[in-house]
């Protein structure tokens, strides 16, 4: 196309008519340039429909390479039994899996692929964790029904974990689909808001022979006194030949084989229960017992309770519960949170094998606390909240742990107050001026918040450099 005449750019940016023959070479020029934008549209648009071939020609080669990689996946190598377990460790232990939820293990699995759902549905141990909430009546029962029975029969005989929530009362058709798979029962969690949930439970009975671990939580109802229309049969559980975990809240006076019990976790809101708990406790090795208090002294039992066993105890109840109980194989009491008085006449025996005492959201006077160290002389690690008369009650003789001769390492918990760095002050400076040798004391460990003092952390550097640990908790990293 040719360049225009010099002349028309004037007379464009003017307001003057054009002569004749101006507005002839317009008219050619025009006619000129409508030819050549014809022409230019006809190879524009055949350009684009080349772009739009090549396009498509490259969608194609793109499928066809996806197609070859995902062929040569490495995933597409690993059998179908290393699969399996590669599924299974994706699945967190802490969790359960809901039924009823699409969007959970291992439903999500089998959505990806058919490969991958025929290797989840025979894998038994994806389907035998289940958690099942039934806090009202759903509209979709059998719908729910189906679910869980499919988890049921695609568990094939792998033992069962379950958690049930029966918080409503009208749940027994879910409750017969789950009695039926009572022999594959390996570790249960119930929570029992009624007696007639309970009674809908009688066909387990003598056919839970897997059950390892147990855990009821009992609706308010359990906590009445007894009616004839609270008496269920309480033996449903009495033949469980492999029952050792047993974590029940509230005590209720069902027929356990308790006897072979290797822990207990329980909680009474009576504290008349207490002694019935440790007698039937007798071969526990681990227990954790609370029980409400509405006053600070329990009377003493008629005979004193004897467990042989235990090796871990915790206590959420009055610490006058130690004074009456036999255990010769203690290695660990805890105590949490207890509050005595000043005038409480509490002791612990001298256990020769106890070795770890923990101390958590307890409040005692000094002289409480003393009492209680002096008679654990055999322990070895103390664990105990940072507060400022136990810390008194520690270094009672200046230079050296006389109510722990053996102890030696030392854990404080809780805030640091004021007070605290005060107490701390003291047990660290007296020892350090009166002992030469390494100190008594291996470690010193810190589960705490709050910021320390410079005189603090300068006594820290001095027992470091003899030879003590110190480790700080997310506090002090560079002690």
């Amino acid at each position: 196309m040719k360049a225009p005449p010099p002349w028309l750019s004037a007379v464009y940016r003017s307001t003057t008519s054009p002569t004749q023959g101006q507005r002839d070479t317009a008219e050619r020029g025009a006619e000129r340039a409508g030819r050549s934008l014809t022409l230019l549209e006809a190879e524009l648009q055949a350009a684009e429909s080349y772009i739009v071939h090549v396009r498509e020609a490259r969608r194609k080669v793109q499928e066809h390479l996806a197609q070859h990689k995902t062929i040569l996946a490495p995933i597409r190598r690993i059998p179908s039994e290393i699969l399996a377990e590669i599924f299974v460790a994706t699945i967190d232990d802490t969790r359960l899996c809901d039924p009823l939820d699409y969007d959970e293990m291992p439903w999500l699995l089998g959505r990806v692929c058919h490969s991958w759902r025929m290797v989840t549905e025979s894998t038994p141990k994806l389907w035998s964790r289940i958690r099942v909430e039934l806090k009202f009546v759903s509209p979709l029962a059998t719908r729910s029904c189906r679910l869980i029975d499919t988890f049921i029969q695609r568990a094939a005989q792998h033992p069962l974990k379950l958690e049930i929530d029966f918080s409503y009362h009208d749940t027994h058709p879910i409750i017969n689909l789950l009695t039926a798979c009572s022999p594959r029962w390996e570790d249960v969690s119930m929570t029992l808001m009624n007696v007639s949930t309970w009674t809908a439970l009688s066909p387990i009975r003598a056919r839970i022979p897997m059950l390892r671990r147990l855990s009821l939580k009992l609706g308010y109802i359990w906590c009445l006194p007894s009616s004839p229309s609270l008496s269920p049969s309480p033996d449903h559980f009495s033949v469980a030949p492999n029952l050792r975990y047993l974590d029940i809240d509230p005590f209720f006076p069902f027929r356990f084989p308790w006897n072979q019990l290797a822990r207990l976790t329980t909680h009474s809101p009576y504290p008349g229960n207490a002694w019935r708990i440790f007698a039937l406790a007798g071969n526990v090795v681990e227990g954790d017992i609370s029980i409400s208090m509405n006053q600070q002294h329990l009377l003493p039992p008629a005979v004193e309770a004897s467990l042989p066993f235990m090796r871990t105890l915790t206590l959420r109840t009055s610490c006058d519960v130690i004074q009456y109980l036999n255990m010769p194989l203690i290695r660990e009491i805890w105590l949490v949170d207890i509050s005595l008085p000043n005038h409480s006449g509490i002791s612990i025996p001298s256990y020769s094998t106890l070795r770890t005492l923990v101390f958590i959201r307890v409040t005692m006077e000094k002289v409480v606390y003393l009492r209680l160290l002096q008679s654990a002389v055999s322990v070895v690690q103390l664990v105990t909240d940072t507060n400022s008369t136990i810390l008194d009650a520690l270094d009672e003789q200046p230079g050296r742990l006389i109510p722990l001769p053996h102890l030696k390492h030392l854990v404080l918990h809780g805030p640091l107050s004021r007070s605290s760095h005060s107490a701390l002050l003291r047990l660290l400076h007296s020892r350090l001026k009166l002992r030469q040798q390494p100190p008594q004391i291996e470690s010193l460990s810190f589960i705490t918040i709050g910021q320390p003092t410079c005189e603090l952390q300068a006594s820290f550097s001095e027992y470091a450099a003899k030879g003590m640990k110190i480790y700080c908790g997310g506090v002090w990293p560079g002690i």
